[in-house]
């Protein structure tokens, strides 16, 4: 904070800059792909928090505007019409906390809302409250209809923009889950077909005594596709979402799929889609 002087609270990224493979058997290895994944997420949710924090700044002004009209209008509305003027605004500066009470009673408005006491009565009293306008209730209800219909529609409109951003990505529509015939991780990129066949490959390997390919093994069964090793790295990175430096049949099942999809052409996602992740795995 003291040293890039902003309200937000810093969140502070690691990662790891160099123009080579990221070394697998390095202490840092997991914390800079959780990092990547975070900066990613961070950004993508941008546009929503910036739109949140611009409505919440709206309504704390709109509240705070409200609750002065109010304490103006009913400081006001006590000054004598002629005679005394001064001497009147001074007794109510100085009732302040009482004055708020009411306000707050009579108009059923948060405490928390008013301002400071002592800096509104110095700010009042180089000022003549008999000269302040008449509070238009019109534009009073407008602004209670805002604060109470409209600011909130706009808050809705966020939401619903997000199921349908969640719809796009993931294919399951809200409440889905609830469906008594939904299967989830059926949307699984890897095709039940395929993923038969990855199985009896992945039987035939040699694993670990956790039942899991990892090491020279992964090396030797993977060399097999003839692709180089920083595709064969990336590859890994995506297919490892235990993040254990190791593959399940269903993580190996999916570097199967990431391998085919690479010599077809296609190139592989920087992060892995929600529909890449084995269903068990979510």
């Amino acid at each position: 904070g003291k040293v890039v002087r902003t309200p937000e609270v810093l969140r502070v990224y690691i990662g790891s800059f160099w123009d080579k493979p990221l070394d697998e058997s390095h202490d840092c290895y997991n914390l800079f792909h959780n990092e990547a994944a975070d900066l990613i997420s961070d950004l993508n949710s941008l546009p929503r928090n910036s739109a949140l924090r611009k409505i919440n700044e709206l309504v704390k002004r709109a509240r705070l505007a409200r609750v002065h009209a109010y304490i103006v209008s009913s400081l006001r509305s006590q000054m004598p019409s002629f005679m005394g003027l001064k001497k009147k605004q001074e007794k109510l500066l100085d009732d302040l906390p009482t004055q708020f009470q009411r306000v707050a009673k009579q108009h059923n408005l948060p405490t928390g809302d008013f301002p400071n006491i002592p800096r509104f009565r110095g700010i009042l009293s180089n000022l003549e409250l008999s000269k302040f306008p008449k509070l238009s209730d019109k534009m009073m209800n407008k602004l209670n209809q805002s604060l109470a219909q409209e600011i909130p529609a706009l808050m809705n409109l966020i939401s619903a923009t997000e199921v349908v951003t969640s719809e796009k990505t993931t294919g399951v529509k809200k409440n889905e889950e609830e469906n008594p015939f939904f299967q989830p991780g059926g949307d699984w990129i890897v095709t039940p077909q395929d993923k038969a066949i990855y199985d009896e490959r992945f039987r035939s390997l040699k694993l670990n005594s956790a039942g899991l390919l990892a090491g020279d093994a992964a090396k030797q069964a993977f060399a097999e596709s003839n692709l180089n090793v920083d595709t064969l790295f990336k590859v890994w990175s995506l297919a490892d979402v235990s993040g254990t430096n190791s593959l399940n049949s269903d993580e190996y099942a999916l570097a199967c799929h990431l391998i085919r999809e690479f010599k077809n052409g296609n190139p592989l996602p920087a992060i892995l889609p929600p529909s890449y992740v084995p269903p068990a795995m979510r």
